[in-house]
């Protein structure tokens, strides 16, 4: 297989999530810096997050730019263009970024993806490490398995586990030791210094498509997962009562909701392209059709919350829904939507069912408060 193709299917990560985390406090803003002491878990959507002090919970955080430099005692977990993480993280840490450097330590999993992934010299990882990129690079010492995919890899640190990797290239750098075995797919020989030290044994198996595909699916399918959950999640802390509304809409009235939505969708693109036509419309149809996606959006995220709602009522009996379970309901919603699109014919209509729905309720819900100002 071309490099091309690895770099491709190497772009997956097994970002798996806390589902009882609970969000008690949430910041939203272009600049966020944590520079006081915090003793609940944060959630933050940014542009750019800055974390100065210690936080005792969990970190749940998107942004462009993510730099984290003192300790966070729970979960990390993290989307964004440029992480950074320097301080201690007590628990795991599943993150996912373009450029992203671990330089401090991991008391327990470690789940990466990015186009360049490294681990410091000096970090400890005290358990289980995977990891997904273009360019990964691994110096310092993890203290369970490893798992890799991705187009270059080298190690330059200790592995104190079994060492699974697939790419285009392998190194074992200077300094490099592995104390479990090492199995390794690649399109060319694995590049052994000899100041590197493997103690178990090393196989060598032929890289085909099927390898690739079987190793990289469910990644894929758990990376998708974490991005909407993030997304939902951003939206339902930005607007929880339009979220809430919109939801107990489509379950007052499924079928307007459906209608309406539906009505949206097909009107909207076709409204939009006839205003470009018109000198004085060009602006508007422009917004229009800008606007139009983050409409979609913001629709498939209500119908996942309202089929979260359903969810939640049968696990929790009418009883009191915290954030975390809010968390593990969208999860399970969206878990429930990958499932039902396999059911030929049928899969289909509920998936749109619910986008449909949650876009006519949005509509519905907007048109409302357009009518209050």
């Amino acid at each position: 297989m071309a490099a091309d193709g690895i770099y491709k299917k190497a772009l997956a990560l097994v970002l798996l999530f806390s589902s009882a985390t609970t969000l008690q406090a949430q910041q939203t803003g272009e600049l966020i810096t944590i520079d006081q002491h915090a003793t609940e878990d944060q959630y933050i959507a940014g542009r750019s997050v800055h974390v100065l002090s210690t936080i005792d919970g969990d970190l749940v955080v998107a942004a462009q730019h993510i730099d984290v430099k003192e300790n966070i005692s729970g979960d990390l977990i993290a989307a964004g263009e440029r992480l950074t993480v320097r301080g201690t993280v007590g628990d795991d840490i599943r993150a996912a970024a373009r450029i992203l450097s671990i330089y401090g330590q991991v008391v327990d999993d470690t789940i990466l993806a990015g186009e360049t992934v490294t681990i410091a010299a000096d970090t400890t990882i005290g358990g289980r490490l995977w990891v997904a990129g273009r360019n990964v690079e691994v110096d310092g010492k993890v203290s369970s398995e490893m798992r890799a995919i991705a187009q270059h890899i080298s190690i330059g640190g200790i592995i104190q586990g079994d060492v699974s990797l697939i790419a285009a290239n392998i190194e074992l750098l200077p300094g490099a030791e592995i104390k479990g075995n090492l199995v390794y797919r690649s399109e060319s020989e694995i590049s052994i210094s000899p100041d590197a030290n493997v103690i178990g044994t090393i196989q060598r198996k032929a890289l085909d498509t099927a390898d690739v595909s079987d190793s990289t699916t469910f990644p894929f399918v758990l990376l998708f997962l974490l991005s909407v959950l993030l997304t939902i999640s951003v939206i339902y802390w930005l607007f929880p009562a339009l979220t809430k509304e919109t939801s107990l809409s489509i379950q007052r009235e499924p079928f307007k909701s459906l209608g309406i939505g539906l009505s949206v969708f097909l009107v909207w693109p076709i409204l939009a392209i006839l205003l470009t036509v018109t000198v004085f419309g060009i602006p508007l149809g422009l917004m229009l059709l800008a606007v139009y996606p983050v409409f979609l959006v913001f629709g498939f995220a209500v119908g996942v919350y309202m089929l979260s709602n359903l969810v939640l009522n049968l696990l929790k009996g009418g009883a009191r829904i915290t954030e975390g379970w809010r968390l593990l309901g969208v999860a399970l919603a969206l878990i429930a939507i990958m499932v039902v699109q396999f059911i030929p014919f049928a899969g289909v209509f509920i998936v749109l069912f619910i986008v449909l729905s949650g876009l006519g309720a949005l509509s519905i819900a907007m048109f409302q408060r357009f009518r209050q100002l």
